[in-house]
């Protein structure tokens, strides 16, 4: 199935930061730092556990390249990261939150 633009999607990740100190990973759907992701959580930081995100994205670009970016830690130092799993769903119909 192609990645739509204007679509709803919804992806899960599992990962873990195996070495460095701090980092983080951030989302996109392209391969540049200007990536379409319309969300708020496209940024994570890495805290050296074992970490999992799930949140919900509208497709905004034709690029049909989901990225996962890796920063380097707070020192400047460079961090490794282990991802354990990655999942993508296009989503049919709204989605929202109850409160």
């Amino acid at each position: 199935a192609l990645y739509v633009h204007d679509s709803i999607y919804v992806m899960e990740a599992t990962f873990t930061r195996t070495s460095g100190d701090g980092g983080r990973l951030r989302f996109q759907d392209n391969l540049s730092d200007t990536g379409g992701l319309q969300d708020s959580q496209t940024e994570t930081e890495l805290t050296g556990g074992e970490q999992s995100v799930k949140f919900y994205f509208k497709a905004n670009s034709y690029s049909n390249v989901l990225a996962i970016a890796r920063d380097n830690g707070a020192s400047g130092l460079p961090v490794t990261v282990k991802v354990k799993s990655v999942s993508l769903k296009k989503v049919n119909g709204n989605h929202g939150t109850l409160s």
